[in-house]
Parts: C-alpha cells; structure tokens; sequence
C-alpha cells in the first residue's frame, strides 16, 4: 500500500512526531497518546501535556456555543436503537465526548435502520455483530464512523464542513496511514475506513480527495483478492457495491465493481421500476398510485429498457401534453409520496422521449419539487414496495440535480440499508441499469437539442 500512502501525502514519520506529548517529543520516545496521559509519562510520573490542535480548540468553542444555546439535551434524546455498546472500547481521544452519543445514534441509525424499525431479533441479510464489533474496537474504523456520521447529517442539512467532521477527517487519515504503515497485511478495517472517506469526500464535492481514497480501495480490494475474499460478515463488500454505484451516479460513470457485484445479463430485463410497474394495479392502488400514474410508471420502466443514445422509440404511446400538464398541476392535491412519483415520472419522459437534457432548466425545477416531497416523507418502515419507490425517487434526484446531487444519496442511504436480500438484489440489478441510462443521457450528443421529440 506504499504506492497508497505516498499518494495521500504521509509517506514519512513526521505526522506522528507532531502527534506526541510534551515529554515524548523531547525525549524523542515514542507516544501513545492515551489520556489523560500516555503511558511513558505515567511510568515516568510526569505530567503528560498535548498541545491543542486547531480542531480541538474549534470543537471546544462549539461545544460551549451549543451548550449556550440549550441545544445538548436536545441532541442526545435517546434513541430506540438498542444495539451499540454505550461507549466505545478504545480511549476516545478527546476530552470532549458531548456529541459522540448523538453522532454514533445517527451512525447505526443510517446503517442499520432495519434493526432501528423492526424486532431487534429480526434476520438480516448482513451479519451487524461483526460490522459493529469491528467500529467499535477499532480506532482507524472509529473515527471513520464518526466522521460518516457527521458528515451525513451535513448534508441532510444542506450545511458545511463543521469542525467535528474535519476533526474526524484528519484522525481517521492519520490513523488509516498508521494501520497500512504498520500492517503486514491489509485489513479489512482500512478497507471499510477508505471506503468512508471515498464516499463522503465525494458528497462533500472534495472530489480529487475521494479520487485518492477510491484508487485506495480498489488497490486494497484487489490485494485482498476481490469483494469475494472481504469479511466482516459480507457487510463491507455489499457496502463498497451500494457506494460505487453512488459515485457513478454522482459522475454520470459505469459502476467500477458492477460484475463482481450483481450479473451483468440479468434473466429477465430489469430497470429501476421493474419493481414497481410489475406490481398488480390493486397492490398499486394501496398506496394510493392512480391508474393514469400506473400507465406513465410503466411507459418508463419500457423507455429505461429500450433506450440507445440518439436511438429513437418506435411504436411507444406518448400521452398528450395537455395531460401531462394537468397531471402536474393536481400533483399538489394528492398524497406526498404520488406527488413526489408525478414529478419523477416527467423527469424521465421529458428526458427520454423529447430528447432534454438531464440537467435541463425544466427539470430543474422538477427537481427542487421532488426534493421537497421527499423532505417530509417519513422512513419507509413496512413496505419494501414503497422503499423501493423511494431508492427509485433519490436516485433520479441524484442524476438530475445540478446542485444538491449529494442530498438525494444522503437521502436513499438508510433506506438502502433496509432493504430485504432478495429486494436488494432487485434493486442493485437496476440500480446499474440506471448508472448505464444516466450516463448515456449525460454523454449522448443529441442532448444539445432541445425539445425535440422522437
């Protein structure tokens, strides 16, 4: 992994001098950084003294700001998640532990909120004990949680890097160099750290960070033998799938692993609404979904499968404008998660049978709609039906905004992670087909000309 390292900036020793205490660094030992002191000052009976960072002073200062404001016990309600340990089996290497209950909530809730929603002694198809006893008791891995953790609340918020993120940021990149420098071999700990950061530097738009963490990952994986040779309960290789393809849709791209991931031939053509549109009209109609809505769901689905770059449809029923247009004008009478699948739908007809750009003015404001529905949508808890509509709901959010692609992914997250295994698979076939569509629709030529139909 030098080739890794020396990518990222820290092929040296001289991050992890600036690291030591006081004392170490005149004696020039080597320290270990516990506190309230490290072990060479205890065994020598000298007061242990750091010198604060930037970033503590920051998160200092805040905490203080917060607790001003009355906000900390708004923060730390408790949660229904039963699961996590109450602290964390390493020393936490800040004084401060005021958010850290808050930031490890939200970190389980968005990665397990099957387990959050449901008997805790429900099946999953991943294996959670591994996944959090690996969080937990590792401190490269800790601080990568931490950090996703607070970065995904960011971004649901529409807000910027705060000083707990960059604190996390810059700990787990030292500690990831540490374990690769150290380490004989690679860890799948350091695979599931890189992968964070890969992601979430993406999000944050920081995107030549994330390019170096990705190769990271990929470097790592590939010495590792493949997605096939991970552990950790089969929950990191699944979780570098479900990113990869994230980072697709963010770049308009292929997904990197999508052979290794799901088959690239599927038996029976699959798009992003095969799931939805092969529902019988009665289960549809459960939910609410009209059938003039059933009609246009399933024209996109046959457009998804049938769609070549500058290819046009042949025999494909288009609905007249005016209806289309009066659909959208009594989108605000009907039930969020309808409205949100009306604003959706023309998306992709707009795009697909007249030729507008993905990114276009008309689609734009489609999409400011559709991120306000799925705003105050509540976390699909019994239906995988309706989950499924949502995945579907983020991802053409993702693929359309101009300006808050990161939001949507933020979005879809948990409700990815609560997926069944046999629903999940559905959906990661489609979700690939989708990348594949996007990225025609982002590259293809004929997008320059607007309003034009076929």
């Amino acid at each position: 992994m030098r080739k890794y390292l020396t990518i990222m900036g820290f092929d040296n020793n001289e991050n992890y001098i600036r690291q030591a205490c006081d004392y170490c660094k005149v004696q020039k030992r080597k320290c270990d950084r516990a506190l309230p002191a490290c072990s060479t000052c205890t065994n020598k009976f000298v007061k242990c003294r750091y010198k604060e960072n930037i970033a503590q002073k920051e998160i200092r200062e805040l905490r203080f700001r917060i607790q001003q404001m009355g906000c900390r016990s708004a923060l730390l309600a408790p949660t229904s998640f039963n699961q996590a340990p109450s602290g964390p089996l390493i020393r936490y290497p800040i004084p401060s532990q005021w958010y850290m209950e808050f930031l490890l909530n939200h970190y389980c809730y968005m990665s397990f909120p099957s387990f959050v929603q449901s008997d805790p002694d429900t099946d999953h198809p991943f294996s959670k004990q591994d996944w959090i006893q690996a969080s937990f008791s590792d401190p490269c891995m800790f601080h990568a949680i931490l950090f996703a953790a607070s970065s995904h609340l960011e971004m649901l918020r529409r807000e910027n890097s705060s000083p707990v993120t960059n604190y996390h940021r810059h700990q787990v990149t030292s500690a990831l160099v540490k374990q690769i420098s150290s380490s004989a071999k690679v860890l799948d700990t350091s695979i599931a750290a890189a992968l964070y950061l890969w992601h979430y530097e993406a999000m944050n738009n920081h995107m030549k960070e994330a390019q170096v963490h990705k190769r990271g990952v990929e470097q790592m994986v590939k010495a590792q033998g493949g997605l096939s040779n991970l552990s950790l309960g089969g929950y990191l290789a699944h979780l570098i799938t479900l990113i990869d393809i994230g980072h697709a849709v963010l770049n308009a791209s292929t997904p990197f692993y999508q052979g290794e991931a799901v088959p690239q031939s599927p038996e029976i053509p699959i798009s992003m609404l095969s799931a939805i549109s092969d529902r019988s009209d009665a289960l549809l109609s459960d939910l609410e979904v009209e059938q003039p809505l059933v009609d246009l769901l399933r024209q996109v689905h046959h457009h998804h499968l049938e769609f070549r770059p500058g290819v046009p449809f042949k025999g494909t029923y288009i609905l007249p404008a005016t209806l289309l247009e009066q659909m959208l004008h009594d989108a605000s009478t009907k039930s969020t998660l309808v409205a949100a699948m009306l604003y959706a739908v023309h998306i992709h007809l707009y795009t697909l049978q007249q030729r507008i750009p993905f990114t276009s003015h008309e689609n734009q404001q489609l999409v400011e709609q559709l991120r306000v529905c799925l705003a105050s949508l509540p976390p699909a808890e019994n239906s995988e039906l309706e989950a499924v509509i949502m995945v579907w709901l983020c991802f053409t959010g993702a693929a359309t905004s101009r300006t808050q692609k990161a939001w949507f992914l933020a979005k879809v997250g948990p409700v990815l992670m609560s997926l069944g295994q046999v629903t999940l698979g559905i959906v990661k076939v489609g979700l690939v087909r989708f990348c594949g569509v996007a990225h025609s629709l982002a590259s293809s030529k004929s997008n320059n000309s607007t309003g034009k139909k076929i």
